[in-house]
Formats: C-alpha cells, sequence, structure tokens
C-alpha cells in the first residue's frame, strides 16, 4: 500500500525522484505489470464483481461485529476500497486522502489519539527515583490470579519466577495453564518451540519459602482476608533478603492495613491486577503509607517490562477502579431488583461500547470477587449505594452457571427471584443510571485524591473495564455532553429512581471548571 519507504531525514529526496519517476509513462507501466504479477491468488479473484461484492459484505460485516459501528476508519476505508477499486491512480488517491482526512478529524480519533499519550505519560509516574533492577520474582499462590500474573512475568518480563503454593495439585494446574499460553503462542507463530520451552524452564513451582531468599520481589495473590495475607506476609519477612519488595495483589484492602507492623513498610507495596491477569492491561499501583520512592518505581518498572499499564492510585478501599465499578454492578443489580429483564441491562451497556454487560460481568469476574468487593464497599461508602436484595441472598451465585470456559446468566431463575413485572424504563433511564452511577464516583474519587489527574482516572477505566475507548474514557464522556446538562440529568435521575444517583458535591463543584482546564 506504500509506493515508498524512507528515514525522515530524506523524505523530500525520496518523494522527488518518485514523482520524478512516475512522469515517466514506461516506467509507470512497468509498476503496474510488477503490481499485477505479484498479486496472490486471492486479489486476482477480486476482479470478479460478483465474488467482490461479497467480499466487501462480508468484510463490513466482520467490522461491525468487532466494532459495533463505533469507530469510523475501518468503514471508511472500506467505502473508499469499494467504490473506487477500478479507478485510476488520480482519483483513487484523492478518495484516500478524503477519507483518511474525515477519520483523522473525527472525535473518535482524537479520542484515541489523546489515550495513546496518556498511556506514555504513566511511564513517568515514578519521577526521578531509579527502580531497582531484579533478578528472581516470586509468586505466592498460585491460583488463577497468581498463574495469570506469572504468564506475562515470564512470558514477557522474561523473569525467573518461583511459583509457590501449598496444595500440590493447585501448582500442577497453574503450570498447565502458563505452558498452555506458550503453546498457544507457538500455534500462531507467535514464538518458536524452543523459545516456549526455554520460557516455561524459567518457572520453579514450589510448596515451601525455602527457594524465597533469593527472591527481589514477591507478589501476594492469595483470597481477599486479611488475617491471611498478614500471616503470609510476616513468614515471608522472615525468609526474604533485605532488600526484597513484597507486593500485595489485594484488590480492596487498604495497604496500611496490610503494612501495619511490617518490618520494613519502605518495601511494601500494592500491585493490584486484573482478571484474568495474563490477558487484562491495567495494574493499579498503591503506595503504603511508608512506601519508598525506589520501591514505587521498581514496582513501575517491573509492570512496564510485563507488558501492563500501570497507574499509581490513593490508599484507599476499593482503590480506583473497583471503587467505580462497584457502584455500576449494583446499579444493574438493583434496576433488575425493581424488575427490569436481565437483557435490557446487559444490552444496554454494550451498545454503549461497553465489552460485556453488568450482570455478566458478575459471573466472568466471579461471584465470590463480586461479593467480597461488595461488602467491603458497602462498609466504607454504603451511604451513597443501592442496597438491592437479591446480591445479598445466600444462593445468589446460582444465578451464574459455569458451562465449559463461560458462564451464563441464569435469566428464568432470576426472574423467579425477583417476580416482579417490568417497570418499562427506557434505555436511556437505563443507560443513564450505569452512566452516573460510575460518574458519581470517579467524581468523588478525584475529589479525594485517589487519583489526581482527570486523564489517568479516563485511562485506567479504559484499561480496567473496558470503558469504550472510542469514548475518550468517563469523565471525557461527562465533559463531551457538557456537565450542565449531566449534573440536570442527574438530579431527575436522583429524584425518580434513588437518592444515590445525585450529583454528588464533588461533580457539581466541578459544573463549573470541568474535569479538563
Amino acid at each position: 500500500m506504500a509506493d515508498a519507504l524512507c528515514p525522515l531525514e530524506y523524505l523530500e529526496k525520496t518523494a522527488q525522484a518518485l514523482a520524478l519517476k512516475l512522469l515517466d509513462p514506461a516506467e509507470v507501466a512497468r509498476l503496474r505489470q510488477k503490481r499485477r504479477d505479484t498479486l496472490p491468488l486471492s486479489m486476482r479473484l477480486m476482479e470478479l464483481p460478483l465474488l467482490r461484492a461479497m467480499t466487501f459484505d462480508l468484510a463490513r460485516k466482520e467490522v461491525m461485529k468487532k466494532t459495533g459501528g463505533h469507530y469510523p476508519a475501518p468503514l471508511l476505508f472500506l467505502a473508499h476500497l469499494k467504490s473506487k477499486w477500478s479507478a485510476s491512480r488520480g482519483p483513487f488517491l484523492e478518495s484516500e486522502a478524503k477519507a483518511l482526512a474525515e477519520s483523522m478529524d473525527s472525535p473518535v480519533a482524537r479520542n484515541l489519539i489523546r489515550i495513546f499519550f496518556l498511556s506514555q505519560d504513566v511511564k513517568k509516574q515514578a519521577g526521578t527515583a531509579r527502580p531497582t533492577k531484579l533478578s528472581r520474582l516470586a509468586i505466592v499462590g498460585a491460583g488463577f490470579m497468581g498463574s495469570g500474573i506469572a504468564i506475562p512475568a515470564l512470558s514477557r518480563a522474561k523473569l525467573p519466577t518461583l511459583l509457590k503454593d501449598a496444595n500440590e495439585e493447585v501448582l500442577g494446574r497453574a503450570m498447565k495453564k502458563i505452558w498452555g499460553s506458550f503453546a498457544k503462542r507457538v500455534s500462531r507463530r507467535q514464538i518458536g518451540v524452543l523459545e516456549a520451552k526455554n520460557l516455561f524452564d524459567l518457572a520453579t513451582p514450589v510448596t515451601s519459602d525455602a527457594g524465597m531468599v533469593r527472591a527481589d520481589l514477591v507478589i501476594e495473590a492469595v483470597p481477599e482476608i486479611l488475617e491471611l495475607k498478614k500471616k503470609i506476609f510476616a513468614s515471608l519477612e522472615a525468609v526474604l533478603p533485605p532488600h526484597a519488595i513484597l507486593a500485595s495483589n489485594t484488590s480492596t484492602l487498604p495497604i496500611r492495613d496490610l503494612s501495619a507492623g511490617a518490618r520494613n513498610p519502605e518495601r511494601f507495596i500494592g500491585m493490584h491486577f486484573f482478571s484474568p491477569a495474563e490477558i487484562m492491561p491495567l495494574v493499579e499501583v498503591i503506595p503504603g503509607p511508608g512506601t519508598s520512592p525506589e520501591t514505587l518505581a521498581t514496582v513501575i518498572d517491573l509492570a512496564l517490562k510485563m507488558g501492563k499499564t500501570p497507574v499509581v492510585v490513593g490508599d484507599s478501599p476499593g482503590f480506583l477502579v473497583n471503587r467505580i465499578l462497584l457502584p455500576y454492578i449494583l446499579e444493574a443489580v438493583q434496576m433488575v431488583d425493581e424488575g427490569v429483564p436481565v437483557a435490557t441491562v446487559d444490552a444496554a451497556a454494550v451498545a454503549f461500547g461497553m465489552p460485556v454487560g453488568p450482570i455478566q460481568l458478575i459471573g466472568d469476574v466471579g461471584v465470590e470477587v463480586i461479593i467480597k468487593v461488595f461488602q467491603i464497599l458497602q462498609e466504607h461508602f454504603g451511604d451513597h449505594l443501592p442496597h438491592p436484595a437479591w446480591i445479598e441472598r445466600e444462593d445468589f451465585a446460582k444465578a451464574f452457571v459455569r458451562e465449559g470456559s463461560r458462564v451464563r446468566v441464569d435469566e428464568a431463575l432470576i426472574q423467579r427471584w425477583i417476580a416482579k413485572s417490568d417497570p418499562g424504563y427506557s434505555k436511556l433511564d437505563v443507560l443513564d443510571r450505569l452512566f452516573h452511577s460510575m460518574l458519581n464516583e470517579a467524581a468523588r474519587c478525584l475529589d479525594e485524591g485517589v487519583v489526581k489527574d482527570p486523564g489517568v482516572l479516563d485511562l485506567a477505566m479504559i484499561f480496567g473495564t473496558g470503558f469504550p475507548a472510542f469514548r475518550g474514557g468517563l469523565l471525557r464522556e461527562a465533559q463531551s455532553r457538557g456537565l450542565e446538562k449531566v449534573v440536570n440529568r442527574g438530579k431527575v435521575l436522583g429524584s425518580r429512581f434513588g437518592g444515590w444517583l445525585s450529583p454528588p458535591q464533588a461533580l457539581l463543584k466541578r459544573q463549573e471548571t470541568g474535569f479538563y482546564v
């Protein structure tokens, strides 16, 4: 698709030479013949009108399936290619330039470019502190999260990694999962068999703390139980070398509580991966009250080497993403509690651009995890959260049925539990209740300093929850709607459906200044 490639320094000279060459009719004819001779069979068959029409139709359907039509560039490209397939070079390039200019000047393009620069800026969060070089990593807890964290540690950071668990069966499943991820990359020809074996050999499964004496950094990934985590950290401190960093993969427990009583609080930090850890790009980095700048820099550096996007957030219950995500899930549960069908709620979120609906998300993340986060955040922020009854049922988990690798929501069972008719809310009401539940909590987080920069909050929501990137992030979407309109809409929602939806003071304060100055 390019006529020539060159270093930037030679751009003008190369362009002039190419332009002069294309003035020669014989040279143009030679290039055209060369292109015809090198065309693959699939492209030659595209000269058949019927096959070409079918191909473009299939391509458009595939683009719509993947993007929901929210991204204009691939659709513009297909339309341009289809309409100018047989055009001569001049009209073809003119059409292409117009399509390119249209896509580059779109709000979506501006949002995506902004997100790219935000993702580059987070690399500077460590300031002037220099990271410590890591030679060996250890992960305590080889379950779903621990094994998921191990995969990028091995495949991207290429760090020798101890994977510890007291249960040998859990260790076996973890090693099988790790090898399976490498085998999949081999089947896709991303890496060779030898490289896969070498990466796999970097992992060492252990059932005791014996090998920890050589670890430079330990990531704890056990269940979200404060006393269990503190017990593990106490045993680790007894065997780790003096310089070793202790990181907790907690999703909600404050780091100040976990590090209380630690021998070396300057080496203690939170490193919250999102599920599934081998796929999700975000890592929340949470300094404790005594965390040193060098520890923070080292953890940020490790996250980057693992191919993750680290975001430094304040030490608050639920930190940033889960604190915003839980009100969204609770609002969805509340609407179902009022009789709104699960399919209606989830469809509204997907149409907005979320990867899955909030009820389906409960099953995907795991009922136990959601309930634990719900309990912790209700304790701290229950004054402005809804209290839907059915999430507290002892048999709540029965509504989410695992079928192989997927989880199915049993809508019929939920309907029997709720036993209410559909109130017939509009799609806009359903969507706005979900949106405002997130926005209100995001404004509080910004106001409390859980995160200092609105751009970082937007980036965290995109990479941590799948908030639609084409919208530029949660706060960007609110500002693009107009904060005065958003605040007025929140007041209406609060009066109609529940006071927790009313705009909080933190949002009212932003009505004049906006989130982005």
